[in-house]
Formats: structure tokens, sequence, C-alpha cells
């Protein structure tokens, strides 16, 4: 199920940014990326590596979960943070997500409903002819010491923007 923690977060999308300080994939902030092994300067962001990421991301959702011994509240807590967490279970005395769920941030509220819909969707998918289409690509990092046109790069690699854009 938490496989699928990248697609609800971003999108797979590695330039997804949340506005609140995660960035890439699974949408890490700063403090816990660099806590689970991620360089994160100015040249580098390895929140955008979908495999570095994905180790830092699981570690760190593996540590959650030793606290609250619940995937709804480790999925919170993931989202929003610990404290904030915390601070919920002490305002409502409840020991659940849904217990919880009005004193989240808005943005936290929707992790659990969305994942709990995405683990149903690709279950049901052979049973009631939903298609999720696997999209596989190779990936890799590339630096380009200048600024670069994106048409030129289309040109060159003869690929739709829109397929770049999501590369």
């Amino acid at each position: 199920a938490f496989k699928f923690i990248p697609l609800v977060c971003s999108g797979f999308n590695p330039l997804s940014d949340n506005k609140r300080g995660g960035i890439g994939f699974w949408q890490l902030n700063y403090i816990p990326a660099v806590k689970y092994g991620l360089v994160v300067n100015k040249y580098i962001d390895e929140r955008r590596d979908f495999e570095k990421s994905t180790q830092a991301a699981t570690k760190y959702i593996k540590d959650i979960y030793t606290i609250y011994n619940d995937w709804e509240l480790t999925l919170a807590a993931y989202s929003c943070g610990i404290v904030t967490v915390n601070k919920a279970l002490l305002r409502t005395e409840g020991n659940k997500f849904w217990d919880i769920y009005p004193y989240l941030p808005k943005e936290t509220r929707d992790i659990v409903p969305a994942l709990t819909a995405m683990v149903y969707c690709f279950n049901e998918a052979g049973n009631n002819h939903y298609l999720l289409d696997q999209i596989i690509t190779e990936n890799d990092t590339v630096y380009i010491p200048r600024n670069l046109k994106f048409k030129a790069i289309e040109d060159v690699l003869k690929v739709k923007s829109k397929q770049l854009s999501f590369l």
C-alpha cells in the first residue's frame, strides 16, 4: 500500500513541491531527508532521486510507525509531523486518525483517504475494469551547467514537451 504514497503526495513528479518544504516524489522535508541520509544542498537535492528518497522515506515511515503502532496515524505524522499529530492526540484525547482528523492541517487530512482510495482502485483493477497504467522509465541525472531552452532538448531527444516535463 505504501508504494502509492509518492502517487498521492506528488503524482510521481520529482519536481513536486508541497509549498510546506516537502520536495520530490515522497515530499520529504529538509530535516527528515538529511536525517535519513539524503544530500540536500544548493547543487544536489536527493529528495528528487527516486531510489535514494524511497530508501529514506521508508526508514522514516518505519520509525514513525514504532511511535504510533497505527498506520493511519503514521501517515498523518509523515505528512504533517509527529509534533502536530501528538498535539492533536492530546487535544482530542483520542488515539485514532479519525479522532484527530478535524485538528489536522487541511493538507494532511486527505492523505489517508487518498491512499485508501488508491489501494482500493489498484486491488480492484482486474475486477471492475479500472485501468492503472504502469509507467516504467529508466532515469539518470543530468547536470547542465548553463541555461538551456526546453525546445532545444525536445528537438535533440525527439520527445514531446509534455513527456519531457514529466521526466
